[in-house]
C-alpha cells in the first residue's frame, strides 16, 4: 500500500480553494468543501483518492478485485500541514 498525502491550497484569481491529494501512483484535485470542517476535507480528499484508485482497478483487473484502497486509515497533520494517511490493515 501507499501512504497518502493531502494538502490546502488557498483560492487564486482564477479558482476557489481546493485540496490536492496524491500518493505515487496518482494526484488529484477536489474543491475544498465549506460546509465541512478542515480534517474533514482532508478526509474526504483522501477517500476520493481511494475510490479513483479502486476504480482504476476495477478497469485494469477486473471487477472481482475487493475494494483495496477502501480499507481502514489513520490520518494525522505533519508539521508542513499537510496531512498523512496510512492504512490500518494489511
Amino acid at each position: 500500500m501507499q501512504a497518502i498525502l493531502t494538502k490546502y491550497h488557498g483560492p487564486s484569481n482564477t479558482r476557489g480553494s481546493y485540496m490536492s491529494a496524491k500518493c505515487e501512483a496518482l494526484s488529484i484535485r477536489v474543491s475544498y468543501d465549506d460546509a465541512i470542517n478542515s480534517d474533514e476535507n482532508h478526509i474526504a480528499a483522501c477517500n476520493e483518492l481511494c475510490r479513483r484508485m479502486d476504480e482504476q482497478s476495477a478497469k485494469k483487473y477486473g471487477s472481482s478485485v475487493p475494494g483495496t484502497w477502501s480499507k481502514p486509515k489513520a490520518s494525522g497533520q505533519l508539521h508542513t500541514g499537510e496531512y498523512a494517511h496510512v492504512f490500518t490493515e494489511g
